[in-house]
């Protein structure tokens, strides 16, 4: 069974209830999903799946595409297929053609004007999982309550060395100011007074990705001198950022995919909303606080069009409360 998947880090993790429910349904299928690196790679851990290929691999290209003749070498034997694609006629359309019958598919986000369930508009992930309906795959209950990605002892251990600095131990709070889009991310000002409240007497890490570059250069210029200077890391891996998300205190972000990683990992998370809809988008793990937020009113049936920022005291009252 195969399962396709494109997006950011936020968007893929997001299937991964989804791939639990397949694996609890299909104990004996081998599962393999395609979707892009590295992100994917995290599908591995816990035997949530079998085998990863990368979405931009050469020998898909014809079935993304809709114009194969025969399967890739890399889903040879495939016999179901899920496909959570924006395209997922073109590319089930072409899987039909060449005799994979049973499928399920569908747009990998719900619509701006979702269908009500009894709680209102779907969360991304509760979406992915309906749409396995006709593999007769059965909703999971409560996924969202306790921590659905583990990190490894050679994880905790790389922290340790990258965090260290001289001796430096004991517990930390990671901020990472960035997100995927400008649009998302909380004034730098405000993270200040977030950290003015949480970040005496502790070590600050802040996080940055290729895209933080401007978000991080703000909040260094708006240090406090009361607190600490930051130790800004710029993680050369996915792994490597892994291993220090997971050993956080504390986890302060804006809506993105690290976000989504933090909560996933059980690290208590304060996730600041501004432009997007947190019933859709959420983080889920068994400590996470979102605040702020706005339904979607643009063309692109992601974000308002006006922000809705949350009061900065109440973010600074989450996080003293997650993090103590």
């Amino acid at each position: 069974m195969v399962v396709i998947r494109a997006g950011a880090l936020g968007d893929v993790l997001l299937g991964f209830p989804a791939l639990d429910t397949l694996r609890e349904r299909f104990p004996d299928r081998r599962l393999i999903l395609v979707a892009p690196f590295p992100q994917a790679r995290l599908a591995l851990r816990g035997g949530r799946v079998d085998e990863v290929v990368a979405f931009d691999e050469p020998a898909l290209t014809g079935l993304i595409a809709g114009t194969a003749f025969t399967l890739p070498a890399p889903l040879v034997g495939t016999s179901a297929a899920v496909i959570w694609m924006r395209s997922h006629n073109v590319v089930t359309g072409c899987l039909r053609r060449l005799g994979v019958d049973v499928l399920a598919a569908s747009a990998p986000a719900p619509p701006v004007r979702p269908v009500a369930s009894t709680d209102g508009a779907y969360h991304a992930a509760d979406w992915l999982i309906k749409s396995l309906s006709p593999l007769a795959v059965a909703s999971r209950a409560e996924w969202h309550g306790r921590a659905w990605l583990q990190v490894t002892a050679k994880e905790r251990a790389e922290a340790e060395r990258l965090l260290g600095r001289g001796g430096r131990r004991g517990e930390y709070v990671v901020l990472h100011p960035g997100s995927g889009s400008r649009r998302k991310n909380w004034p730098a000002q405000e993270w200040i007074e977030v950290i003015k409240a949480v970040g005496r007497g502790r070590d600050v890490v802040v996080t940055e990705g290729p895209a933080d570059g401007d978000p991080v250069a703000s909040l260094v210029s708006k240090w406090p001198d009361a607190i600490a200077p930051p130790q800004i890391v710029r993680p050369p891996s996915l792994e490597t950022l892994v291993s220090i998300i997971a050993g956080a205190a504390l986890y302060l972000g804006n809506d993105s995919g690290v976000t989504h990683l933090a909560a996933a990992f059980g690290v208590p998370t304060v996730a600041v909303f501004g432009p997007t809809d947190p019933a859709v988008w959420r983080p889920r793990g068994p400590q996470v606080e979102v605040l702020g937020g706005a339904t979607a009113s643009g063309t692109d049936g992601i974000f308002a069009l006006e922000p809705g920022w949350p009061e900065k005291g109440n973010v600074i009252e989450a996080a003293l409360r997650l993090g103590g």
